[in-house]
């Protein structure tokens, strides 16, 4: 296994078997500079785990303004938006650099979980800890919008 898939949140507390089967339903991914990893409003199917290289988060609204929430290094996961209904992405997702994944079907990866106690803990984990980070960028990203200077 990469050594530093090895040390990712989602691997802690997983047996080799485990892992094995989480694995199981992973594919690796390369993205160009300036392709799409994400796109909002279309269906969500995976959790992508970034590897190598550089992701933007972006958020579009009305119109043409897109407002970049956070960028994404090697590490850090995309994509909760598979396990709550209905399944579509919040957010869109472009790569910056050259960008490796590991990207786990959804389908799998449900199925997965429904059999093995540890692997939805470590998935489950994974989303909560993905949504609070998505969440404080955010957060973040609005408060630099629409603060009043004069406060």
């Amino acid at each position: 296994m990469n050594p530093a898939l090895e040390q990712h949140r989602l691997m802690h507390g997983l047996n080799d078997a485990e892992r094995t089967r989480l694995l199981d339903c992973a594919e690796p991914h390369h993205y160009a500079v300036g392709t799409p990893v994400l796109r909002q409003g279309q269906a969500a199917n995976r959790l992508v785990l970034i590897t190598a290289g550089r992701v933007e988060v972006r958020l579009s609204g009305a119109g043409a303004r897109v407002t970049s929430l956070e960028t994404l290094g090697p590490g850090e996961t995309l994509g909760w938006s598979w396990y709550v209904p209905p399944g579509r992405w919040q957010f869109d997702s472009w790569a910056l650099e050259a960008t490796d994944t590991l990207e786990f079907e959804a389908g799998c990866l449900r199925s997965a979980m429904s059999q093995e106690h540890a692997i939805t803990e470590a998935v489950l984990g994974e989303l909560v800890h993905t949504l609070a980070h998505r969440l404080t960028a955010a957060r973040l990203r609005l408060l630099d919008l629409y603060a009043n200077p004069g406060s």
